[in-house]
């Protein structure tokens, strides 16, 4: 975890998902704060909002990837990628052990 001003605080947290689960996979820029901007020089984040089937509660759940700026794009295509491998290889049958 690369955070210059730990003083101002910081989380976290994991959360593995069923990419069969993923129904929408967004990208948000977010801007520092004054205070992260000005004295810790931050260049502000790139904010992953993954939505997954609940099907529970009958609503879509939200997860945050929050991603120091520029690298949002990558792991988002990354997300969707997987998201349709696994789609792919279910349409098709095959056994993720029989996937080398």
């Amino acid at each position: 975890l690369d955070i210059k001003c730990r003083c101002l605080g910081y989380t976290h947290h994991t959360n593995n998902i069923d990419l069969t689960m993923v129904k929408d996979v967004d990208l948000r820029g977010v801007a520092p704060g004054c205070v992260e901007g000005w004295c810790c020089c931050e260049r502000g984040q790139d904010l992953i909002v993954v939505s997954v089937e609940n099907t529970h509660a009958g609503a879509d759940l939200d997860n945050h990837i929050v991603l120091r700026q520029g690298e949002g794009q990558r792991v988002a295509d990354l997300i969707i990628d997987q998201r349709e491998e696994v789609n792919l290889r279910d349409t098709r049958g095959v056994n993720q052990l029989d996937v080398a």
